[in-house]
């Protein structure tokens, strides 16, 4: 289940298939490359000493994602907030036009399924 959630995660921000491997040995060899892919060079910065750059996959895995966290669904802590909402909405619902307990098998074997359609990428 973890791995299903955390790869689920990974993929959502776009960046997943950079980082989603198929099994444990093959995530060590993902996770090593990508850590070895890193070095540091010293650069002179504005104050007179020195500023520490990062370069390499890894470091630009973590770039890009950081630059489009604001474009990317999992980090829209709004819309994520609204439909949460929308489904406590249709428990209430469900719960008030039954009188009974929301999770009766009458209705979508007490599930409750909702569709955002609020497309998220505006242009």
């Amino acid at each position: 289940m973890c791995t299903m959630v955390a790869s689920s995660i990974a993929y959502a921000t776009g960046f997943g298939d950079q980082m989603v491997v198929g099994d444990i040995h093959s995530y060590e060899n993902r996770a090593v490359d990508l850590a070895r892919s890193v070095s540091y060079r010293m650069e002179p910065s504005p104050d007179g000493g020195f500023d520490r750059r990062g370069s390499g996959e890894l470091m630009e895995l973590r770039r890009n994602i950081f630059l489009h966290r604001d474009k990317m669904p999992l980090f829209d802590t709004k819309r994520w907030v609204r439909n949460l909402e929308r489904g406590y909405q249709e428990v209430w619902d469900r719960w008030v036009r039954s009188c009974q307990s929301p999770w009766t098998d009458d209705e979508d074997g007490g599930c409750v399924t909702l569709t955002d359609n609020d497309p998220f990428f505006t242009t």
